[in-house]
C-alpha cells in the first residue's frame, strides 16, 4: 500500500499489451518515414534546397499515443502521480 492507504494502481495485462502494441505501431511509422525521407547522394554533397521547408510533424504518431492513452485510461493515474509528486515536492521545500 501507499503511504496514503490507497492501493497501487496496476495495469491490467491487456492494458499493458495494448500500450506495448501503441508503442510497436508509433516506432514502425517513425522508422518507415525515415526510410522514404532519405536521397541517395551517390558521394556528392547534396545541394542546398531553394527555399527553407517545415519540418514534417508526426501527427499520426502523437494521435496514436494520444488514442492509447485515452484507451487505457492512464490519464487520470498520471495525473494524480504528478500533483502526488509535486506535494511531496513542496513538502521537502518547506521543510527545508
Amino acid at each position: 500500500m501507499g503511504r496514503d492507504g490507497a492501493r497501487p494502481s496496476n495495469l491490467s495485462r491487456e492494458g499493458r499489451l495494448l500500450a506495448c502494441r501503441c508503442r510497436q505501431l508509433a516506432g514502425n511509422n517513425f522508422q518507415k518515414r525515415n526510410l522514404i525521407l532519405k536521397k541517395d547522394c551517390f558521394g556528392e554533397t547534396p545541394k542546398p534546397a531553394r527555399e527553407t521547408r517545415a519540418l514534417p510533424t508526426p501527427i499520426r504518431e502523437i494521435r496514436a499515443i494520444r488514442g492509447c492513452i485515452r484507451k487505457l485510461g492512464i490519464l487520470p493515474v498520471i495525473l494524480d502521480r504528478l500533483e502526488a509528486v509535486s506535494a511531496e515536492v513542496r513538502a521537502g521545500l518547506a521543510n527545508a
